[in-house]
């Protein structure tokens, strides 16, 4: 009995190679999707996160330890923590009260809170700031990084809006009606692109890719006094 021709050896190889060739394609298609997943679910995790975080501080805003003394002031001044300055861009400022169970002062029943909210970008890696301070603060105050390393946030905007709708872009383009004192909706837009840890050389590399995450904000309290 003969065997197979040198011919049909060949052959044989040939479609053997190809089987295994798309064998290995399939493989290499299903563990990049595969990574993609992660890497999408991860940024997302990690966008929702922060979003979260900074929702939790904005709700704050114009919060008085004591709304009863400002009943009946009439409109003719803005109370301190009225307006909430989103006129920056990037940056969001406001301030409430709140009171300071562990004084030991007996006068002493609330402390004033002001804080501040921004992008800052150093060496083309961009992190949210989280200042705070018993005093007006600037969108450049030193404070805390609310992302972790792994987030590169490329984009924040925060854009109020008052109850008409309208968004405030400026005190001074602002009118009767649309003035930061009457913003109840903070619009947050968060982009951020996902990146490797220092030093951690086994992950896949990821991809250069920009996620964006909108969280809608509600204010809980309305303003004291409006102009």
């Amino acid at each position: 009995m003969r065997g197979f021709s040198l011919i049909e050896m060949m052959v044989s190889i040939f479609i053997g190679m190809l089987v295994a060739l798309g064998a290995v394609s399939l493989i290499v298609s299903i563990d990049s999707a595969n990574s993609e997943t992660i890497q999408s679910s991860r940024i997302d995790q990690e966008m929702r996160a922060l979003a979260s975080v900074i929702a939790d501080e904005i709700k704050r805003a114009r919060r008085l330890h004591d709304p009863i003394t400002y009943v009946g002031q009439g409109g003719t001044n803005s109370g301190t923590f009225d307006t909430v300055d989103t006129s920056t861009a990037g940056c969001i400022l406001y301030g409430y009260q709140d009171a300071t169970l562990d004084s030991a002062a007996a006068t002493q029943d609330f402390v004033n809170n002001y804080e501040a909210i921004y992008l800052s970008t150093t060496g083309g890696f961009g992190s949210v700031i989280f200042a705070k301070g018993t005093s007006a603060l600037s969108c450049t105050t030193a404070g805390k990084t609310l992302n972790s390393a792994q987030l590169n946030v490329t984009g924040l905007t925060f854009a109020c809006v008052v109850t008409n709708g309208t968004n405030v872009v400026s005190e001074s383009t602002a009118t009767t009606s649309t003035l930061p004192e009457t913003c109840n909706e903070i619009d947050v837009t968060l982009s951020a692109t996902l990146v490797n840890p220092a030093g951690d050389t086994f992950s896949k590399a990821v991809k250069s890719v920009t996620h964006t995450y909108v969280q809608q904000v509600f204010i809980r309290s309305g303003a004291a006094k409006t102009s």
